[in-house]
């Protein structure tokens, strides 16, 4: 088992737990793809990887974990499968490793004084994505959105109250807090290949990143990371080529769906 690379934020060291998803975010962005040896695992058997803070997180905070693990099989050098299950518990718990092999590893919105309890397990959070599209004088701008409305399907996965070591519901019944069904936010990863066909007659054309509904972070890679905080209903331009490759992170606790807007000027 390896750790090709991660980013991690606490909301301890700033009090804010979008800021803390905003450093994990950026640093997982940051870093290069490399290799880091954790462990051999037998088959059957596991191994826990312990990413949070050492002296731990304190009530009504949070941590933000961003990783990109590789398994690969000792025998042949390929690629293997692993399940990875993700564990939030406390500070009673001393054996971290056994705890991990219970049955059912935890449950969601266990005490409502404590508002909402984002865990549980997105199916699809890497996307690669060709964008083929052509400005024209009677549609000089297009745009589309990322996350929630207007965004990908299946981006947001509802939040079932209850899962096993292997990932599975045991309880289909979905977590809701107030009576509003919670959703499994995580951050949500997306490559996109662009290609602009500029026949608007207008000289130039530019990407703008930014938030169609409140402030929000916006974090995105063409040649170096960028990170920003972005105002209700504004964007910044982050490339002004017609042909590139941008990377974007969407990260939980912000303010969606954000956009990417094509203009021609």
């Amino acid at each position: 088992m390896y750790l090709i690379k991660n980013g991690y934020g606490d909301s301890n060291a700033g009090g804010d737990v979008t800021k803390a998803a905003s450093t994990a975010t950026s640093g997982f962005m940051s870093k290069n793809s490399g290799g880091t040896y954790l462990a051999t695992i037998e088959p059957g058997q596991g191994y826990a990887y312990e990413y949070s803070a050492a002296g731990g997180i304190s009530s009504q905070k949070a941590i933000v974990h961003i990783a990109d693990f590789r398994a690969v099989d000792v025998t042949t050098g390929s690629d293997a499968d692993v399940k990875i299950s993700d564990i939030s518990t406390n500070t009673g718990t001393t054996n971290l490793a056994a705890y991990a092999n219970t049955a059912t590893i935890a449950s969601t919105n266990y005490n409502a004084k404590t508002k909402d309890d984002y865990r549980g397990l997105l199916q699809y959070s890497g996307r690669t994505a060709d964008i083929h599209l052509t400005l024209t004088s009677a549609a000089p701008a297009k745009f589309i959105t990322q996350s929630d409305d207007g965004g990908y399907t299946n981006e947001q996965d509802i939040l079932l109250s209850r899962w096993n070591v292997d990932g599975n519901p045991q309880d289909q019944a979905p977590a809701s807090f107030n009576g509003k069904i919670r959703g499994a936010y995580w951050c949500t990863d997306y490559t996109y290949r662009i290609n602009i066909t500029n026949s608007s007659g207008l000289p130039n054309v530019y990407t703008l990143y930014g938030s169609r509904t409140s402030g929000a972070f916006i974090n995105y890679k063409i040649n170096t990371v960028t990170n920003r905080h972005v105002d209700k209903g504004n964007g910044i331009v982050i490339n002004d080529t017609p042909t590139y490759t941008l990377h974007t992170i969407v990260q939980p606790s912000n303010n969606l769906p954000l956009s990417l807007d094509f203009v021609a000027q």
